[in-house]
């Protein structure tokens, strides 16, 4: 019973961002209401969510994904859920002449995309299968994974950084005068 107790301390703790599908799919209770707005966030168009911290704004945007997904063989519609919590370290942080908040911004979403594409297997199967490997000549999926953690985890390096030149030469020169 103690082990139950503690996973339930622990899901209670932890933020709508770093549960899993299936820990989502538990811990919703969804009511008409709820399933209207997830019917919209899923039709096309912009839409904007608004209220205070904790009213369930990030646990229905996962929902509308999971949702989605599940319909994505059919539906062929990509729902990328983009995660923002740590951008207020990168605030005034310049990489090089770019705005490192914008670069880090432009790594989230491709980040989340690449993650997406790998989940519902469109990417991977690696040889001229791969769409990165016929449109970018990339051979693996993993190595483009790891160099995209690679850059976000420097330029949060480089938000609280005193010496702030060795973490621009670790992120390389010509990616900090990129604009992705």
């Amino acid at each position: 019973m103690a082990a139950n107790q503690q996973e339930i301390d622990l899901l209670q703790a932890a933020r709508c961002e770093d549960l899993q599908y299936a820990q989502i799919r538990e811990l919703s209770v969804l009511g008409d209401f709820e399933h209207k707005v997830i019917a919209t966030l899923k039709s096309s168009g912009a839409h904007l969510l608004q209220g205070a911290r904790g009213m369930g704004k990030s646990m229905l945007f996962r929902s509308a994904e999971i949702e989605m997904d599940a319909t994505f063989s059919k539906d062929r519609q990509l729902a990328v859920y983009v995660n923002f919590k740590t951008s207020t370290l990168l605030e005034g942080v310049k990489a090089g002449q770019q705005d490192g908040f914008q670069i880090w911004v432009n790594l989230k979403v491709l980040q989340a995309l690449h993650e997406k594409l790998v989940q519902l297997d469109l990417i991977g199967q690696g040889g001229d299968l791969d769409p990165y490997y016929r449109v970018f000549g990339v051979k693996s999926v993993a190595s483009t994974k790891l160099l995209l953690e690679d850059k976000i985890h420097l330029l949060h390096k480089l938000a609280l950084a005193s010496n702030k030149e060795t973490v621009l030469t670790e992120l390389g020169g010509e990616f900090s005068r990129s604009s992705l």
